[in-house]
């Protein structure tokens, strides 16, 4: 029986022992994944911060031949950012961000357009000056939902042909006349 429990001893410290060589080895590992990822960072810091965007857009770890798809197939693959400006995207949006649908590409030059107007624009729009605006706006509807204010075009159009347009002060004025 003692012959027994003296196994299970060796038996347990051995595994302890397993675990704790275990444990240093994904510590050395995990040391020096940091290592390189700094000397990535720092000898491409606008490629890296760029991998460390679209990283969290690939599907979990990326297969890539027998290894995972990291950094530095990432930039084989798509190669030094052209410019500032440039993000990296997919060229196939049917497909995932995964290897071989990756590329730099410039942001278009401009948004979209929107068939509304903002506080500025509405003021151009009626031609008035865009305080006038922000102060009768309990007068002019406007978009709800938008976290500034929008306004629609064609309700701007039957606010400018009401009577009451004139009588909100929302006309440019002249120079005040004096009466002497």
């Amino acid at each position: 029986m003692e012959e027994l429990f003296d196994e299970d001893a060796v038996s347990a410290e051995d595994r302890r022992a397993e675990q704790e060589a275990l444990r240093q080895e994904r510590a050395e590992r995990e040391a020096e994944r940091a290592r390189r990822e700094r000397v990535w960072a720092a000898r491409y810091p606008a490629e890296w911060a760029e991998w460390t965007r679209v990283r969290l857009l690939l599907n979990g770890p990326i297969p890539f031949g027998d290894d995972p798809f990291d950094f530095p197939d990432f930039l084989m693959e798509v190669g030094r950012r052209p410019s500032a400006r440039h993000v990296v995207t997919r060229p196939d949006e049917a497909q995932p961000y995964q290897p071989g649908n990756l590329v730099w590409a410039a942001p278009a030059a401009e948004p979209p357009k929107s068939p509304y107007l903002n506080a500025e624009q509405a003021a151009a729009y009626l031609g008035v000056a865009k305080q006038t605006v922000y102060n009768n706006r309990p007068h002019i509807p406007s978009l709800p939902g938008f976290r500034t204010l929008m306004f629609d075009p064609k309700v701007l159009d039957e606010l400018r042909a009401s009577a009451r347009f004139k009588s909100l002060r929302l006309g440019k004025s002249g120079p005040r006349k004096t009466t002497s």
